[in-house]
């Protein structure tokens, strides 16, 4: 068998929805959908998460930082580590 999906997730994925019987299958978007909207949620709450940042070491929301550092994000990585003394 051929994979043609690089990732082995998304090939499992693929794999177990063409094993799957009609009823389980009719059901996965609403299933899908369910657990977007809990991910969106989740994902709201961490960009929201204010982290101290810049040279006055200011409390400031994540995706302040993300979306404003957009193209250094190498940079923001770094930055955001904690200090190891």
């Amino acid at each position: 068998m051929m994979i043609v999906y690089p990732q082995k997730v998304i090939y499992d994925f693929v794999k177990m929805i063409s094993k799957m019987e009609d009823s389980k299958l009719d059901k996965l978007p609403s299933k899908a959908l369910k657990q977007y909207a809990r991910l969106s949620k989740a994902y709201n709450a961490l960009l929201k998460t204010e982290v101290k940042w810049g040279y006055i070491k200011q409390l400031m929301p994540l995706y302040k930082i993300i979306f404003g550092n957009f193209f250094r994000m190498d940079m923001v990585g770094k930055k955001l580590l904690p200090k190891t003394d």
